[in-house]
């Protein structure tokens, strides 16, 4: 009763650890040459998706693509995400099979799931999970007749290999475990161990050489015979553009250390092997050996080491227990209980799997259920090129991003490249790395060969750098976005036709994505994302795209144009309002939502100097980002040194010359020991800048504090907290000396603390200042709302602001309300509000005009 538990519960884990969505770009490939075969009827033999694409493709994936094709046909990628399941539990299933008779059922299910955790990163909709299976069955095989078996199973090597031949190059490693066995056995015969069975006995000849030949019934015999040579060549670290240029490809040795499952299952097979050396088959040690080189030349071999150490561990481990029961006969009992921990250990990881605790807790992306993994790829963008009349062909700067527009756009265009590597050459691949490395940067975007067919470009949305290139560059322009990526199109494109139809869309379709915030912090259109029991690992989408609009939106201050752009404008407002649903949704670290937050307003107040405007004297951004990162306090904390880089870079710009060196010596000052007493170069570059900005100010002052001597302490105050100066902390500190502050001095410290993003404090002396002068009601109503927008209640100032307006129609509340409610996305309401804003204040004007402008645009 026991056997049969552990098998089914073994078989249980194996089914809902392939349970997820599917998640990898290859399958869309993969499909897209399928369903060319079910249309034409043969085989695929060429490149017909990619710019300059072969007459000649050795499609050795030929079988896996047919299938996959016909079961998404049948039931789409819901049926694709069984299929995975099924040949998850395929492989738990043949591992059971090939040790059940031999191997106790605790033990046995202890070594499946080590298997599985380090295979399970690759149980995708890919050629390789059928390898996988191949790989046991092979051992399986091989093994039954080295143990005695008849001869004649050898002969099921036949079909497996005609069925591997045609999925996938790595059919090589079955001919190899054959091999390896073989030669062991030998090995072992000639030193008297007894050890080899029947695998060197006259009839093994026959189904071994019908193994081989069988390898040869494919479209390209002789081609495929050699295709895992290619294989090599790319993984050996020769082919460097191939081995570093591709993640899964680069050398597992050189990051060893995030493999530390598979480490730790090669180090107990051995250890089993080494304490059972006695009886351990010289074929075993040539496999493990093997097995270990493989996996060590590139990442994505590692999964290969899964199915082989965990027959070997299951195997010897076996006789080590068998060993030390009858050394101690009274351990034998101890059987059941472990038998029962352990399927109390695997039911337990089901239900860890099926709420998605496990992955949450690894900090894996993975999700249980069927389907597409959501929002991960550019489907509708891949429609949208699809149906678009302009000509052009597709460069995805992630290649693997390619499949998608093989398959929903390869009717109307071509990609330049993708993750097929064997159908590119070096040369080819080598450009499109280079080339996609130059994107990354404004100046190369601008001088970067393009090949001619290329005239779309696909970023994707986490590509932080491409993405402010690209939108920064004049050479392209933004025509679609999606919830994956961006598309930016060529304006220097001379290829294809010139006609009316060819024309580009005039704007990017940001309505697409840009919904108003509700008050519930969330953004309309699109509810928000809640972890649940059940549902553990949710990815905060509001938290993705709100980083990928900021990138597009970026705005260089060293490189922006004169004016702003209202493209990028409206996608810093969408970034602002994204990462605020996102610091409410509760999906990520505070830290992280509150810093991103922060560094959004910081952008936001880029593009509109308000802070040297006199008319409106708060830049209620700024004093927004100040006011958060000291909710953050970044500078308590080392990991987060980049938001207290990014909070001094904040008060110097603001001017808060002070309190910008206080913060940037307080964060020195809390670094870890070794990076106190070697402090990064660019830490103590921020120092040194706040320094000289401070000693420059002070020096400035020296030099005019004659001519302020006979400024009152309001006027005193304005001088030191300008731009020109921008000393505001003593500016504070002289007013709050004087002994009985009368209601224009309270106001004034209202102002200097609330463009500090101190609102509490700056409430207290507004309320100070209402209760000496009633005169100043209106204008405090104004400053009240607006401490209300710096800590946070967007709303509660917006309402405020809609009733002040009814009663002081001044062009500076319309300009605040308008200001508010165009970052709510309420752009509507803030055109009624700025409709008849006019000043007397030409600069303050000018900003008027501005937003007039950019909301006229939406």
């Amino acid at each position: 009763m026991l056997t049969i538990a552990g098998i089914a519960a073994l078989l249980l884990v194996a089914a809902v650890a392939g349970f997820s969505p599917v998640r990898n770009s290859d399958v869309f490939w993969h499909l897209a040459s399928g369903e060319w075969m079910l249309q034409h009827g043969r085989v695929l033999d060429h490149d017909p998706f990619s710019v300059g694409g072969t007459d000649h493709w050795v499609n050795i994936h030929w079988l896996f693509s047919l299938t996959a094709a016909i079961l998404n046909k049948l039931g789409g990628f819901s049926i694709l995400t069984v299929f995975k399941s099924v040949l998850a539990v395929l492989l738990m299933l043949v591992f059971i099979l090939s040790l059940r008779r031999h191997v106790p059922i605790a033990w046995l299910v202890f070594c499946g799931l080590s298997m599985l955790v380090v295979l399970s990163g690759r149980i995708r909709v890919r050629p390789e999970s059928f390898t996988f299976i191949f790989l046991m069955l092979t051992i399986w095989i091989v093994e039954s007749v080295r143990r005695g078996g008849e001869v004649r199973r050898l002969w099921w090597l036949v079909p497996i290999m005609l069925a591997w031949v045609n999925m996938h190059g790595l059919y090589i490693l079955g001919l190899g475990v054959l091999w390896s066995a073989l030669l062991g056995a030998a090995i072992d015969r000639r030193l008297g161990r007894n050890l080899e069975g029947n695998l060197l006995t006259r009839g093994v000849l026959s189904p071994i050489l019908a193994a081989h030949v069988i390898c040869l019934l494919t479209p390209w015999p002789f081609e495929a015979a050699v295709h895992p040579l290619l294989l090599w060549v790319r993984i050996s670290g020769e082919a460097e553009f191939y081995t570093y240029g591709v993640s899964e490809l680069r050398p597992t040795w050189s990051m060893i250390w995030v493999q530390p499952d598979a480490i730790v299952l090669v180090v107990l097979a051995a250890l089993a092997m080494r304490i059972n050396y006695r009886r351990v088959p010289l074929g075993h040690v040539g496999w493990l050996a093997a097995f270990i080189a493989i996996g060590l030349m590139a990442r994505r071999n590692v999964a290969l080491v899964g199915p082989v150490c965990g027959f070997l561990l299951a195997w010897h481990g076996a006789k080590v227990f068998k060993k030390i029961a009858a050394w101690r006969p009274k351990l034998a009992r101890i059987g059941p209980v472990a038998t029962v921990l352990i399927l109390l250990f695997t039911m337990g990881l089901t239900v860890s799997t099926v709420t998605e605790w496990l992955y949450r807790k690894i900090g894996a992306p993975i999700r249980f259920g069927a389907g597409l993994m959501p929002d991960k790829y550019p489907i509708a963008m891949a429609k949208f090129l699809r149906d678009l009349p302009a000509d052009g062909d597709i460069h995805c700067l992630n290649f693997g991003d390619s499949g998608p527009f093989m398959y929903y756009a390869g009717s109307k265009r071509k990609v330049w490249f993708d993750g097929r590597l064997e159908v590119h050459d070096m040369d080819k691949f080598i450009k499109n790395h280079q080339m996609s490395e130059w994107l990354r940067f404004v100046e190369s975007a601008e001088l970067v060969e393009i090949p001619d067919a290329i005239r779309f470009h696909v970023v994707g949305r986490s590509d932080r750098d491409a993405l402010r290139a690209m939108s920064l560059s004049r050479r392209f322009k933004l025509i679609y976005i999606d919830r994956a990526a961006a598309c930016f199109a060529r304006l220097d494109w001379r290829g294809g036709a010139t006609g009316p139809q060819d024309a580009l869309p005039e704007h990017a379709n940001l309505q697409d994505l840009d919904h108003p915030l509700t008050p519930d912090n969330t953004i309309a259109h699109f509810p928000p994302r809640k972890r649940l029991w059940y549902r553990q690992s949710e990815i905060s989408l509001y938290n993705q795209l709100g980083g990928f609009f900021m990138n597009l939106g970026y705005r260089d201050v060293q490189k922006m144009r004169m004016e702003p752009e209202p493209q990028r404008f409206r996608l810093m407002l969408m970034a602002l309002r994204y990462s605020q649903a996102t610091l409410a949704e509760g999906l990520i670290s505070d830290k992280i939502a509150t810093g991103t937050l922060a560094r959004t307003y910081q952008q936001l107040s880029r593009y509109r100097n308000v802070f040297a405007c006199q008319a409106a004297p708060i830049d209620i951004n700024i004093a927004r980002a100040l006011h958060l990162y000291q909710l953050l306090n970044p500078t308590s904390d080392p990991e987060m040194g980049l938001y207290a880089v990014a909070q001094v870079t904040m008060m110097l710009r603001a001017c808060h010359l002070e309190a910008a060196n206080d913060v940037a010596k307080a964060f020195l000052d809390n670094l870890p020991p070794l990076q106190r007493v070697r402090p990064p170069r660019s830490y103590l570059g921020l120092v040194n800048t706040t320094d000289i900005k401070l000693a420059t100010a002070r020096a400035h002052l020296f030099e005019i504090e004659p001519e302020m001597k006979g400024m009152n302490p309001v006027e005193r105050a304005r001088k030191l907290s300008s731009p020109d100066i921008g000393l505001i902390g003593q500016a504070i500190r002289e007013l709050k000396g004087i002994w009985q502050p009368n209601a224009e001095i309270n106001f004034m410290l209202g102002d200097l603390t609330l463009r500090c993003g101190r609102p509490e404090e700056a409430r207290q002396y507004y309320n100070s200042a209402a209760a000496s002068d009633k005169k100043l009601a209106l204008t405090i109503e104004l400053r009240l709302a607006l401490c209300d927008f710096v800590e946070g209640r967007l709303f509660a100032a917006a309402d405020k602001l809609g009733e002040l307006v009814k009663r002081d129609d001044s062009p500076v509340v319309r300009f605040y309300l308008a200001s508010l409610l165009e970052i709510l996305g309420r752009y509507d309401e803030a055109r009624a509000a700025i409709a008849n804003a006019e000043s007397d204040d030409e600069q303050f004007q000018k900003i008027i005009e501005q937003i007039r402008a950019h909301l006229e645009l939406r």
